[in-house]
């Protein structure tokens, strides 16, 4: 049996947070980024992309509703399966 995933070229907006040291955060309110088909990420910017943007304009635009950010980097082990064979 063949599985594949289909993407559609996606453009997510909204809040990102990120860690530039131990002791300090990098807060960015309007951030975008963009998806790719294969589910490659093609940009992450400071600004939300317009969606008059030629090379974006057949995208999907999924915008983050209330209280929702993105945290690039951060992996949750939480509720791996594996998690308790590891010893």
């Amino acid at each position: 049996m063949f599985w594949s995933l289909e993407f559609l070229k996606t453009v997510y907006v909204g809040p990102i947070i990120q860690s530039k040291s131990l002791t300090e955060l990098d807060i960015n309110l309007h951030g975008s980024i963009g998806v790719d088909e294969n589910g490659k990420i093609l940009f992450v910017e400071r600004e939300q992309v317009a969606r008059s943007d030629k090379e974006w304009l057949d995208a999907e635009f999924v915008h983050l509703g209330e209280n929702e950010f993105f945290f690039p980097g951060f992996i949750g082990m939480a509720s791996n399966p594996f998690w308790t064979y590891i010893g």
